[in-house]
């Protein structure tokens, strides 16, 4: 099955990666690999990087600068397909919330099975309307 590999890009920063290409993709491509098996969020890397982890915590939350600001980009996901990510962006950052392992995220069932898992993370529960349909908000 392979991997498969989520990256962010600050629109900003678009043009400087048809000024150097080839520069842009070593970079990315050395921050998949960074977090290859990583999915923390910018505290939980301080933490191990305090921890004294060989790897720093920018390397882990995938944050990366190349002819623009300092965090134009961010390698988000590098995991192997079988495993699905709940994945929220905004603010220009992206943070996975949750890693499940064969979990499809293409029907509804899945998505609930997602819901539910991210609600039981974070100390909560999910309970389904009692009029409602697949579809429904």
């Amino acid at each position: 099955m392979g991997f498969n590999s989520v990256v962010m890009i600050c629109n900003d920063c678009i043009g400087a990666i048809e000024d150097d290409p080839k520069g842009w993709w070593e970079k990315t491509w050395r921050a998949l690999n960074n977090i290859l098996g990583h999915s923390l969020s910018y505290e939980e890397a301080r933490e191990e990087e305090r921890k004294g982890g060989r790897r720093t915590a920018l390397d882990l939350t995938g944050s990366y600068g190349h002819g623009c600001n300092a965090n134009g980009y961010q390698a988000v996901w590098n995991c192997h397909a079988s495993s699905t990510g709940l994945i929220a962006v905004g603010g220009n950052h992206a943070t996975v919330l949750l890693q499940e392992y064969e979990v499809p995220h293409h029907s509804h069932e899945g998505q609930v099975k997602l819901l539910k898992a991210l609600a039981k993370k974070l100390g909560y529960r999910v309970v389904k309307k009692p009029d409602s349909k697949e579809g429904d908000a």
